[in-house]
């Protein structure tokens, strides 16, 4: 066989592609075409159920920033890719139009034979662009648009994929730093840092006679941003985003890329507008499982789902319909609550140092300043109940557990308010229930 053919890549070269992909012989219009309807009819599917998901979401979980950002920049993907494609299918309808007009129609058009007057004919032969030409923006747009489109998709699964890794590592943290908290700590140190590299390449932009590319600063800058430009999925998309500012005027670029975005926006807009609408859902100004009237899933363990991992650290009921002579409460304590109790009870002795008659005494002592750290009635009455240290079989989250008796209580609305902290840093659980 033939030893394959590749042009060789220079400054002056066009293009390394082998020759048999060279030219005319590796024509892409028929696979874009086929692979922009399919995608159309695939992804339209798909802008619905992302939108019902991200209003479910919203509804049950107003403060869920993960899960919705996460759902936005998939949305943003399918709807820049719909869009993309959808004006690649016009355009490449247009275009294949124009080549059959030329193919029954090869002379060049004749503006004498027209029915206009001499300031049409004249008008024009000056402005009307030839069908040479309409052929080859019609090629020129269909291809650019198809990769356009795919390279911004591309980068919005990625801020989706970076949202979802940030939100995972926030989860890991949640038991020493609050879940948002946590969240907005990582984004900002992950677009600070890139903001920071940015700022020193533009600078030794302005002045290239200062940098030393073998120096420690250039050293530590390229490790830094091979991180970001690794997260941020710039190894994928960046060699296309390189190729349009090569070949066209960065305006064009930037106007182009606003154009779609603000298209994407549009089109979640209204496709989200239906959803509300078919599905007679209300804002979070008039609906909330939040205050004295809500009822929020999380309170209860069999209502829970099973991948309510974020909600561990609040307490629940076993249910939220007691039958039983008691009611059982799981108090769950995280490493940043047991740190409370530390600080607020010096007493306390690990129960680990401790054996035999000496553990029951530090047993004592922590139950005694968990009592104080958790403040609960029942019914607006104070209770004292006893506290049992429990380990949940499956969060495994250690805390305290609870029996109330509820024996003697009338059947209907019953309420549990527990105050947990200490002096003004207290948080508050409102938990109802039905005997």
């Amino acid at each position: 066989m033939e030893e394959e053919q590749t042009r060789p890549l220079s400054s002056g070269s066009k293009s390394n592609l082998p020759s048999r992909l060279a030219g005319s012989s590796f024509d892409t219009s028929e696979k874009e075409l086929i692979i922009s309807v399919a995608t159309l009819f695939s992804l339209t599917q798909l802008m619905r159920p992302m939108s019902e998901k991200m209003n479910l979401v919203g509804q049950q979980e107003p403060d869920g920033i993960v899960m919705v950002l996460f759902i936005t920049y998939c949305q943003i993907a399918v709807a820049s890719i719909i869009l993309a494609f959808a004006t690649h299918v016009v355009a490449r309808g247009f275009w294949i139009g124009l080549l059959g007009l030329r193919s029954v129609a090869p002379e060049k058009t004749d503006w004498e034979k027209q029915p206009n007057g001499p300031l049409v004919k004249k008008f024009a032969r000056e402005k009307f662009p030839d069908i040479d030409r309409m052929i080859v923006t019609c090629d020129k747009l269909g291809s650019m648009v198809f990769s356009f489109g795919t390279a911004i998709a591309v980068l919005m699964v990625y801020f989706a994929v970076l949202v979802a890794a940030l939100g995972g590592l926030a989860w890991l943290l949640d038991n020493w730093i609050p879940f948002q908290l946590t969240f907005f700590v990582l984004a900002g140190v992950f677009f600070a840092t890139n903001f920071l590299l940015g700022i020193i390449d533009q600078y030794y932009k302005k002045f290239p006679e200062r940098i030393n590319m073998e120096g420690p600063l250039a050293r530590w800058w390229d490790r830094g941003y091979t991180v970001v430009a690794l997260l941020s999925g710039q190894t994928i998309y960046g060699s296309i985003i390189a190729t349009y500012f090569s070949h066209f005027p960065r305006r064009r670029i930037m106007a182009t890329l606003g154009i779609f975005m603000c298209a994407s926006m549009a089109l979640l807009f209204i496709n989200a507008r239906q959803v509300v609408t078919s599905h007679k859902l209300v804002a979070h100004d008039l609906f909330s499982v939040k205050g004295p009237q809500g009822l929020p899933s999380y309170y209860y363990e069999n209502m829970r789902p099973e991948d309510l991992f974020r909600k561990r650290s609040i307490p629940f009921l076993n249910k939220d319909i007691v039958e039983e002579p008691y009611l059982k409460l799981f108090l769950p304590m995280t490493a940043r609550n047991y740190e409370e109790l530390d600080d607020h009870c010096p007493e306390m002795v690990t129960l680990e140092d401790t054996e035999d008659k000496e553990r029951a005494r530090a047993s004592a002592l922590i139950i005694k300043c968990a009592n104080s750290y958790f403040k609960i009635t029942l019914n607006e009455e104070p209770i004292t109940p006893e506290l049992h240290f429990h380990q949940h079989s499956r969060t495994k989250v250690p805390g305290f557990l609870v029996y109330i008796p509820v024996r003697d209580l009338k059947n209907g609305k019953h309420v549990l308010h527990i105050e947990r902290g200490f002096e003004d840093d207290m948080i508050n659980f409102h938990i109802p229930f039905w005997k």
